[in-house]
């Protein structure tokens, strides 16, 4: 079991995770200990470097050599020992690392723990070692683990969830109060739009951030400590693009109510049609930048990502062709908001039909028909067919009057009463 590199560090894990610390202790240097206090504090040791490097690095067995000699070529130069990880600690780095040594009892060569690694297990255990006041916690809550993490570690991490949320109580009163006072100041018409923009965002962001800041204080294994920082960490991103959305959505709407009230109804129209299309450009831009950085933080989500623009080629070129038709109105939708053949409000006759236009989507467009009833088209209609548009230069509308009148009445008389 001690013959390779590996095989030391697999069975020195597999005796760690059974608890049977009497066996990992075999795989250390324990030669410079006196035999009589090696039964002892040998156990004692192993238990201390398997909890620090459970907690302070993340180790593939596989990566390490499997041969005698512990070179990963056959038939290389034996090698005296093999780096296993460097773990930073309060006074300096330290390395650990497995070493060739002849086993005094067989005369074998063997690999175990080297003399310097044992001789850096109490600085290990400082730093990565379990909390002094979790040493004086039942035993269950410090050696049986939960979905990865100690019974201490959960009910620390509700309390540090429950600090965070007063936290973000106490803070999030002040932030609004600020934000209404500011808008005031600006003459900030509807200040409720501007003080909802960090409603409920301030909470959560110091619920994350004080867990965040925090959370390695409950000394978790390596593993445990990676996910949950990344999973907080996209908890962030989310809330911020949660942010980012209510600012595009509150922008535009203090940007409409500015000009609402302009004289020109023409112009009024114009800027309606133009923030729709920015608005919901700057909303998919901004989700899918947030999305796509929240995904980032899991290395998996990166080599799918990769996997998948690899396969971009073919895969591009069949799915742009099955939806050529959608990806035509999307286009059209953002040529049609900026050259403005039609806008919001424009008065149009459209498959013979008099209406208003009510709404320009991303993929169509909604008429309002005289009756109440709504006419769906697609965008692209408006650049493929010929349509009338009453109001495109102005709001005033031009028909006939027809006046039934006798033979003999005085037309000067009625065009001046007209």
């Amino acid at each position: 079991m001690r013959d390779t590199p590996r095989a030391a560090l697999q069975g020195f894990l597999d005796a760690s995770r059974r608890r049977d610390f009497e066996t990992a202790a075999h795989y250390m240097h324990l030669w410079g200990i006196a035999p009589a206090r090696q039964k002892t504090e040998g156990p004692e040791l192993a238990q201390k470097l398997a909890d620090a490097m459970e907690r302070a690095v993340w180790v593939d067995v596989d990566q390490v050599p499997d041969t005698a000699t512990g070179s990963a070529v056959e038939g290389a130069k034996a090698l005296d020992d093999v780096r296993i990880a460097s773990v930073e600690a309060d006074r300096g780095s330290h390395t650990i690392r497995l070493a060739r040594m002849r086993d005094p009892f067989s005369s074998n060569m063997v690999w175990v723990f080297s003399a310097s690694t044992v001789r850096s297990i109490e600085a290990l255990d400082a730093a990565y070692g379990l909390p002094d006041y979790a040493q004086r916690l039942p035993t269950w809550m410090r050696e049986h683990k939960v979905l990865g993490l100690l019974g201490f570690q959960w009910l620390g991490l509700v309390a540090l969830a429950l600090i965070g949320w007063i936290a973000g109580a106490l803070v999030e009163r002040p932030v609004i109060w600020t934000l209404r006072r500011m808008a005031r100041r600006a003459n900030v018409q509807h200040e409720e739009k501007a003080t909802a923009l960090s409603r409920g965002l301030v909470h959560w962001l110091i619920v994350l951030l004080v867990v965040l800041s925090a959370y390695p204080t409950l000394r978790m294994s390596a593993t445990a400590s990676l996910q949950l920082g990344r999973l907080l960490t996209m908890g962030i991103i989310l809330v911020v693009m949660v942010g980012a959305l209510r600012l595009v959505r509150i922008s535009v709407e203090a940007f409409q109510l500015r000009h609402v009230e302009d004289d020109d109804p023409t112009r009024v129209r114009s800027i309606m049609t133009r923030l729709d299309a920015v608005s919901r450009v700057a909303q998919v831009l901004v989700v899918i930048v947030g999305v796509a950085l929240a995904l980032m933080q899991f290395p998996t989500a990166r080599t799918v990502g990769l996997s998948l623009l690899g396969s971009a080629g073919i895969a591009g070129a069949i799915l742009g062709f099955a939806a050529q038709k959608t990806f035509a109105n999307l286009f059209a939708g953002i040529l049609i908001s900026f050259t403005q053949p039609v806008r919001i409000g424009d008065t149009v006759i459209v498959e013979k039909e008099y209406g208003q236009i009510e709404l320009i989507g991303s993929t169509h467009v909604v008429v309002r028909i005289w009756d109440n009833r709504r006419l769906v088209v697609p965008v692209t209609y408006f650049l493929d067919n010929p349509f009338e548009n009453w109001t495109k230069t102005s709001p005033e509308l031009w028909g006939t009057v027809i006046l039934h009148a006798d033979y003999g009445v005085d037309v000067d008389a009625v065009r001046a009463e007209l």
